[in-house]
């Protein structure tokens, strides 16, 4: 994965996350409720969800560099488990002391997110917006397919994988050796 791409990201979700912290600001001193803890509120909730993403691309990238998926999903998941960690004990302190508000804090957790499928719908606008005014009338697009194949990420190929669930893995010869207690479920045709 190219660090450009990386860099490219961050600086996306540092933009978004700096315009949701604008918002959250706007409302508070709409509602009459802005003072210094709202301040230090959204200052410290900006760093922290930018800050997360910083620490999760750089732990992507690092265990993409291993080369081995299961050092590489080690890394990720003690990564994963070191911000979760971090950011619990922000959110912990903001609740506890007096001079900063906790709300912006909490609301930042969601800047990322919120970011990701704002810039994801634009995108998806956008690129349906080129595909419309390429289209002639005759109904025959003007785009040509890209000389080189369009291929996945791998970011995203690795991250994508866990969100997916396992395979199931048949074997027939554990099914057929007449064994009762052989998972055979799925194997047997439809009776009707």
């Amino acid at each position: 994965m190219k660090q450009d791409s990386v860099q490219l990201q961050v600086v996306k979700i540092a933009v978004g996350s700096a315009v949701l912290s604008l918002i959250c600001a706007v409302v508070f001193i709409v509602i009459g409720k802005f003072d210094i803890s709202v301040l230090l509120g959204l200052i410290i909730g900006f760093v922290m969800s930018v800050g997360n993403f910083i620490l999760m691309s750089l732990g992507v990238v690092k265990a993409l560099e291993t080369g081995d998926e299961l050092t590489a999903r080690r890394k990720l998941r003690t990564s994963y488990l070191i911000r979760i960690i971090g950011m619990a004990v922000i959110m912990a302190v903001s609740l506890i002391v007096d001079f900063i508000n906790p709300i912006p804090v909490l609301l930042s957790v969601f800047y990322v997110r919120i970011t990701i499928f704002v810039l994801g719908f634009f995108e998806k606008k956008k690129s349906m917006d080129e595909v419309v005014a390429s289209t002639e009338p005759d109904g025959h697009s003007e785009i040509e397919e890209p000389e080189e194949e369009q291929k996945e990420d791998e970011f995203e190929k690795f991250v994508g994988s866990f969100y997916k669930e396992p395979k199931q893995k048949k074997n027939n010869k554990d099914n057929d050796n007449g064994d009762p207690d052989a998972d055979t479920v799925g194997n047997q045709p439809d009776r009707k």
